[in-house]
């Protein structure tokens, strides 16, 4: 399972003022940021009921029992499940859901055919949020470049079709890590190729707020500074 941490805010405020002491600018920008752990993905390839190759985007969960599918996912496999009722139960105990039945395939690494892992998985209508929570800037990752990836685009947020538990989970794991003094992102080597995990912050430019009030008569002059700031402030 994952949480969601809370959100920041934080504001900068900026004043300018011309040559006329009767006209003000007064901008401010208010910038979220979030703190969030990114968490290990893996596409891989599952042949559907027709026997071709569909690609599947897989989460590791070291911290959950089992591994589980989408409904959804299940679906457009075509794979036919078989009867299985496990009610599942998260932080305090909790009741989240009851299992849909179960179905067994093979996860094929996007890289080499060759490596297969036999799993079981218990069916659930929805796993969880696409993953990650916002889109991570390359600058965290410029270390990883060269690296052959479990999850090339694992910093796009997208779907998640499986959860891989720890039922499977370590079994996939390989010598070898990937670190970076100017990153907290670490790659984990595995048979699908590096794991890439670890804590970030984030600045939501998507959901930056920009406040303008204006006082006085030159129009023309004041939007210009309104530009100007926003420019500064959301690049």
């Amino acid at each position: 399972m994952s949480s969601n941490k809370s959100h920041h805010a934080q504001g900068q405020n900026q004043t300018r003022n011309d040559t006329n002491p009767n006209k003000t600018v007064t901008a401010s920008v208010n910038s979220m940021q979030t703190n969030f752990s990114l968490l290990p993905t893996i596409r891989v390839n599952i042949k559907n009921i027709l026997g071709e190759n569909c690609q599947v985007r897989v989460m590791t969960d070291s911290g959950s029992e089992s591994t589980f599918i989408s409904e959804k996912c299940l679906k457009l496999l075509g794979l036919k499940r078989k009867n299985a009722r496990l009610q599942i139960r998260g932080l305090q105990d909790s009741n989240i859901a009851m299992t849909k039945g179960c179905v067994e395939m093979d996860l094929v690494s996007l890289h080499d055919p060759k490596v297969k892992l036999p799993a079981k998985a218990y069916v659930l209508e929805k796993l969880t949020a696409p993953l990650p929570m916002e889109r991570i800037n390359e600058k965290h990752f410029s270390h990883l470049k060269n690296a052959c990836l479990a999850d090339p685009n694992f910093c796009i947020p997208n779907d998640i079709d499986m959860i891989l538990g720890s039922d499977y989970f370590f079994s996939i794991l390989l010598p070898g890590q990937i670190t970076c003094a100017e990153s907290n992102l670490i790659a984990q080597n595995s048979i699908f190729g590096f794991l890439i995990s670890g804590k970030l912050t984030e600045s939501l430019n998507s959901k930056s707020m920009l406040n303008l009030h204006i006082n006085g008569t030159s129009i023309d002059n004041q939007l210009k500074q309104f530009w100007e700031l926003e420019e500064k402030f959301l690049i």
